[in-house]
Parts: structure tokens; C-alpha cells; sequence
């Protein structure tokens, strides 16, 4: 799979302003169009207004989306290319909102460290992420998905101790991407 290519940094600051994770439409010179009406027609109806629009069709939650040149772009990776000139593979909330485009809230990443910032399973009973409770030996178990496979933590007879071993699991598996609730 290839990998998709962004407008630079410089054409983006161009195109925005930035303010607390949101673009706003800059007046867009003559050359961003291909001929004046085009470009008069443009800025009158969008220049100083906020960029994009709510898609809540995604999987991984809503993100806000942002057009330009006919082509859709994730605003958190438009963000991202303005202020560090680059495109990483993916483009990770610290705080798991995905319309928090806040720059202190991203950080590069990847889809197997992303997985490891997902919050615990909605089916989980326990109330910790990684723990759940073994019928079969009255305990509590500790369990961690990483690597691309399913790793036992072991049985405890208490869940806070299970969890404990989750997190710490979690730690040196996923570093700073670690997340516990």
C-alpha cells in the first residue's frame, strides 16, 4: 500500500490558520485556481470560515474532514503536516477524542500501537481493562493482546492485582500509548 501523498507544509499555511486544533480558510491567492472567477467565487464564500465538515460515517469514531483540491483529508493529518512538515503512518489521539485535533494532542503513531490506546471492550465485567473472571478456578485472570496475539498475565485471587499485572503488561509493551481504562 502506498503511501498518500499530502500538500506541503508550506501550501497548507497557505490554505489555513490554525487555532486550538481547528483550520480556518485563509484569502487563497490567485494560483491555488485556475482562473480569477474561480478563485473571487472561492474566497468570497469561504475565506475566514472554518474548514471541513463532521464525518460521522468513519469507523474509530467521528473525525472531522477537510477538502482540498477535490481530494479528503483528515484534518488531525492536515494539522499534523502544518506544523511538523511530515506525514507518520498515522496520526494518534493522546486523549482517544478524535475530534480533539489540538496539536499537544497528537502524536505519530501506528495502527498497532493505536489499537493499544482503545479504551476496554464494552462487554468487559470486571471494570479494568485486561481482567476478567475465570468460572473455572474462582479467579481473576489477566490477559494482554499484543504482538498480534492473545498473552496470558496469569490467575490472581484479586482483581486489582490482575489489573496490576495488565498494566504493567501494558507498559512495556506500548510505552506511552498504554491505556487503562
Amino acid at each position: 500500500m502506498s503511501k498518500r501523498q499530502y500538500p506541503s507544509q508550506e501550501y497548507l499555511r497557505q490554505c489555513f490558520r490554525y487555532k486550538n486544533g481547528k483550520l480556518f480558510w485563509r484569502h487563497r491567492p490567485l494560483r491555488h485556481f485556475y482562473d480569477l472567477r474561480a478563485c473571487n467565487t472561492w474566497n468570497s464564500r469561504n475565506s475566514i470560515k472554518e474548514a471541513g465538515y463532521l464525518n460521522t460515517s468513519m469507523s474509530g469514531g467521528p473525525r472531522w474532514m477537510v477538502s482540498i483540491g477535490h481530494e479528503m483529508y483528515q484534518r488531525a493529518n492536515l494539522v499534523w503536516v502544518m506544523h511538523h512538515g511530515n506525514t507518520p503512518p498515522l496520526v494518534d489521539h493522546k486523549n482517544r477524542n478524535s475530534l480533539d485535533d489540538r496539536i499537544g494532542n497528537l502524536r505519530a503513531g501506528s495502527r498497532k500501537l493505536n489499537s493499544a490506546n482503545s479504551k476496554k471492550p464494552s462487554t468487559n465485567t470486571s471494570g479494568i481493562k485486561g481482567v476478567s473472571w475465570n468460572k473455572l478456578t474462582g479467579k481473576w485472570v489477566a490477559n494482554i493482546k499484543a504482538e498480534g496475539r492473545q498473552i496470558y498475565l496469569g490467575l490472581y485471587t484479586s482483581k486489582h492485582e490482575a489489573g496490576k499485572a495488565y498494566k504493567r503488561a501494558a507498559k512495556m509493551h506500548f510505552g506511552k500509548f498504554a491505556c487503562f481504562k
